[in-house]
C-alpha cells in the first residue's frame, strides 16, 4: 500500500488536533497513534511548521506572523531552484 502524502493544509489541520488532544493531557505517542501519524512524522512536521497555537511562544522559522490577529504556520521553503 503507498504512503499517504499530506498536503501543507492537511498537515496544519493535524498540527491544530494534535494541540487539543496535548490539551487533554495525552502523549505524542498516543497522539500520534489518533491521527495516524508516526510519532517522527509529528516532530518533523512541528519543526517545520512552528507552533499553531496562538496562546503559547512562536516557534520555527516564521512563527509569530499574524494576519487579523490569527496565527500562520509558515512552511520551511527552499528556494535553491525558485527562478525570479
Amino acid at each position: 500500500m503507498p504512503r499517504k502524502r499530506y498536503n501543507a493544509e492537511e498537515i496544519i489541520h493535524k498540527l491544530r488536533e494534535a494541540d487539543v488532544h496535548f490539551s487533554q493531557g495525552r502523549s505524542v505517542k498516543q497522539v500520534s497513534n489518533q491521527l495516524g501519524i508516526a510519532e517522527q512524522t509529528y516532530y518533523r512536521w512541528r519543526k517545520a511548521y512552528g507552533s499553531t497555537d496562538c496562546a503559547g511562544p512562536p516557534v520555527g522559522r516564521g512563527a509569530g506572523l499574524s494576519l487579523f490577529g490569527r496565527c500562520l504556520a509558515v512552511p520551511l521553503v527552499s528556494f535553491s531552484n525558485a527562478v525570479f
